[in-house]
């Protein structure tokens, strides 16, 4: 199931992309909740 996952994300630049904007955006709205 994960490797699957993993595959298509792969295969996918553009959803990786989003995705990792997204963590990224996640990321930083959680550094300045705890700040």
């Amino acid at each position: 199931m994960v490797i699957v996952v993993y595959h298509w994300v792969f295969w996918t630049p553009t959803l990786f992309f989003k995705r990792l904007i997204y963590l990224f955006f996640v990321c930083i709205i959680h550094i300045f909740i705890v700040i």
